[in-house]
């Protein structure tokens, strides 16, 4: 793979390096059930409503699924914990071209990153990454490196809050990289592959492609497409949470 993927990946995609073809045809997803997102649960801390909210895509690459990425936001006193996990596999013939799995779990406070764990496989290499608070600002250990952030409020690619995503750099939770970003809104549009109304559309724009989100009225986060510089297309369609990943596991 290559930073393509690891950038969407990573907090939804990592990069393709070999220019795989997909032939196989979608399948039909079915809306997902109603959740609030974490605009609702108001990152300030003062809502004490807060409840549990989970969000599940199916991945697809050039309407090919190849995995699924799962996130749980999870109260947690006056913070709240995000926890992510995702597995991909990409096949050619009768062989797995590539193979990435990734969690993380962040802790969120005011609207900033407390701390993160995560661990990847990507292909052959690992990577673990921890950060924590330091003076003024984080320091992030990925593998033997280490490095100090001063500012005071970073924030990763949390696609399921869309204000979260106006920085002007957001944290890869893969490699602990901040990559520089814009977010933009475009006119909204109702995808013919999204099974569900979307009234707003975001473009959150990087270094190597621009990131289109898709969200409902009430904010919630429904879906996200990106074009790789390979020409391939990858896509987050949305799933039940209750949808059995063991028999979904068997169509890629």
């Amino acid at each position: 793979m290559n930073r393509l993927l690891m950038l969407l990946l990573c907090p939804v995609l990592v990069l393709l390096s070999q220019q795989l073809s997909a032939g196989a045809e979608s399948r039909d997803f079915r809306a997902p059930e109603p959740v609030q997102t974490s605009r609702d649960l108001d990152a300030s801390g003062d809502n004490a409503a807060r409840q549990s909210r989970e969000w599940l895509f199916q991945v697809v690459l050039d309407d090919r699924p190849i995995g699924t990425h799962r996130f749980r936001l999870l109260p947690d006193g006056d913070r709240f914990r995000v926890v992510s996990t995702a597995s991909y596999q990409v096949k050619w013939l009768f062989f797995t071209a590539y193979s990435y799995r990734h969690r993380a779990e962040e802790v969120w406070q005011d609207g900033c990153l407390r701390s993160i764990e995560s661990t990847t496989l990507d292909g052959g290499k690992s990577y673990e990454l921890h950060g924590e608070p330091s003076e003024g600002g984080m320091r992030l250990v990925v593998n033997d490196s280490v490095n100090d952030y001063p500012q005071n409020c970073i924030r990763s690619f949390a696609y399921w809050d869309s204000s979260l995503l106006e920085q002007t750099r957001l944290l890869n939770p893969q490699t602990g990289e901040l990559e520089p970003v814009e977010l933009l809104d475009k006119s909204p549009e109702q995808p013919a592959w999204l099974p569900v109304t979307a009234a707003t559309k975001l473009r959150l724009s990087t270094r190597k492609m621009p990131i289109d989100l898709w969200y409902s009225q009430d904010g919630r986060w429904l879906a996200l497409e990106a074009r790789l510089e390979s020409g391939q297309v990858v896509r987050y369609l949305p799933l039940p949470t209750t949808v059995d990943l063991q028999e979904l596991a068997g169509e890629f």
